[in-house]
């Protein structure tokens, strides 16, 4: 029992400071995110488009590094890859403060998302907890976007009022440097890895073959299928949900966070309750259907366009990702083999990267097109596609 505890301690810690280090970033991403949406078009001038490839570029920069971060956590430990990857964030928030032109300003965004952390997150996670363990450890990293996002949305309509434009760039820019220091503080790399590292160092064979094994797994690839799904909808609804309350809806930005509150707020009690469950399958498929379900619910929209509806299928559409979004993780991570996890991981967390650069880009030419609500019409029939994928396919 005392090994037990003294292997599960250091675990708690290191969840503390992935908590600590991911809800800073996601505190200062919310803020930026708002400041965006609602002030791009006045210093640049756009459109939804505009706004849709903006936010698409962050994922982009996440797509080029994903793997490599990944890997090399692998081979030199998470702890130097993590505090890399939280710097290129915070360099990434400073430098958008300065941003001249609008192709400044992606260039600037395309950096900070060169910070691709998640995939080396989750390989963390799985060094310290084990199958039928790690669901909370998992939950917990996903709530903390959320939570950080809850707290940001509700500062982010008062920064502009306290700061100037390329000022609040600046301020959180300092509040991302936070993010480094809990890393330095709280992030070990776990003692096997470094054994793990010598043993099979020369080993290329071994871990080509393991890796080709995995590739052929059906039930690996349905999850990157599903997540690349899962994230095309929540990019979608997550950025596009802020453009309409901003400026479908011309909410006023101190009114901003109030109306995002019962969302995100959501999305964290599913995340926190439900993605802690070591049933991941079964989240899966409930949480796909009442995310279908919520989404189609804009179609009342369509005859009676009111905030108070909109905000409500919103926030069950967001609660639903909040349960599925750890649920995949937790499932995928489940059948992946030590020596290679973190490149798995990585290529995994990639992939599915590729549903999140599409998903803010869809929305904004699909609103700018069509209805305006049309996209999140689009994003319930995928959810739905992915509940058939599930049932049929997920064992």
């Amino acid at each position: 029992m005392e090994n037990v505890e003294k292997k599960r301690k250091p675990g708690k810690i290191i969840v503390l400071g992935i908590f600590l280090a991911t809800f800073f970033c996601s505190l200062s991403g919310q803020i930026n995110d708002l400041i965006t949406v609602k002030y791009l078009p006045q210093q640049f001038g756009g459109d939804s488009v505009m706004f849709g490839f903006t936010f698409s570029i962050f994922s982009l920069g996440k797509i080029l590094t994903m793997i490599l971060f990944a890997r090399l956590s692998d081979k030199i430990g998470r702890k130097k890859i993590l505090l890399i990857a939280f710097t290129l964030y915070s360099i990434g928030t400073f430098l958008a403060g300065i941003a001249q032109t609008p192709y400044q300003f992606m260039i600037f965004r395309l950096i900070k998302g060169t910070s691709a952390f998640e995939g080396v997150i989750l390989a963390l996670i799985n060094d310290y907890y084990k199958e039928g363990e790690r669901g909370k450890a998992i939950a917990i990293f996903s709530a903390s976007f959320g939570i950080g996002a809850l707290i940001g949305s509700i500062l982010g309509g008062y920064f502009l009022i306290w700061f100037e434009y390329k000022t609040t760039f600046f301020i959180l820019g300092f509040i991302t440097l936070l993010s480094i220091l809990f890393i330095f503080l709280y992030v070990t790399n776990h003692p096997d890895q470094k054994l793990e590292r010598k043993s099979i160092e020369n080993l290329k064979i071994y871990r080509k073959n393991e890796l080709k094994r995995i590739f052929k797994t059906k039930s690996f690839i349905f999850g990157i299928i599903l997540n690349i799904f899962l994230m095309f909808c929540l990019s979608g609804v997550s950025t596009y949900m802020i453009f309409i309350i901003l400026n479908h809806y011309e909410i006023v930005e101190q009114l901003s966070g109030v109306i995002l509150f019962p969302v995100i707020l959501f999305y964290i009690l599913c995340a926190l309750l439900m993605g802690k469950k070591e049933y991941p399958i079964k989240i899966i498929r409930y949480g796909l259907v009442i995310l279908s379900i919520s989404l189609l619910s804009v179609i009342i929209l369509f005859f009676y366009d009111n905030m108070i509806i909109f905000i409500i299928g919103a926030g069950i559409s967001s609660g639903a990702l909040g349960a599925i979004s750890p649920a995949v993780d937790n499932f995928v991570s489940s059948f992946i083999p030590k020596s290679v996890r973190g490149e798995t991981l990585g290529i995994y967390r990639t992939l599915s990267l590729i549903g999140s650069l599409f998903g803010a880009i869809t929305a904004g030419l699909l609103g700018s097109v069509f209805w305006v609500f049309s996209p999140f019409l689009v994003m319930a029939i995928i959810a739905f596609i992915s509940f058939l994928f599930s049932w049929f396919l997920l064992k």
